[in-house]
């Protein structure tokens, strides 16, 4: 078997829950669609409120349209939730060279602190 992935490939998310007959999978569905606008609304509260953050900052960028592209699908024993087009595999490889830099140019405080436990 081989396994690959260009860098330039869409990122997507599929899960699927199988649920007990009845309306399970309806209160599910509804549960995740919830969560989904609370997500939404929590991140542009923050936006307005908190100027530090920077709705052109590429991981708030990649968080609403994740959130904005999730798709709930339900039938009587499952739900399905579908996301793509929020970002590339570059896109991610980028953010986390990034936040690996300024962790590097701060000296990690958390492996400092890591440290210090251990020699305790």
């Amino acid at each position: 078997m081989v396994l690959s992935a260009d860098d330039t490939d869409e990122m997507s998310l599929r899960l699927m829950a199988t649920c007990r007959p009845g309306d399970s999978s309806g209160a599910l569905a509804r549960s995740i669609e919830l969560y989904v606008k609370m997500g939404l609304a929590l991140l542009d509260q923050t936006l307005s409120t908190d100027h530090k953050a920077d709705s052109h900052d590429p991981l708030i960028r990649m968080t609403r349209s994740l959130l904005a592209n999730i798709r709930v699908e339900h039938s009587d024993r499952s739900v399905s939730v579908k996301t793509q087009g929020f970002g590339r595999l570059a896109d991610l490889a980028s953010m986390i060279e990034a936040e690996m830099k300024c962790e590097k140019k701060a000296g990690n405080p958390q492996a400092k602190a890591a440290k210090k436990t251990e020699t305790r």
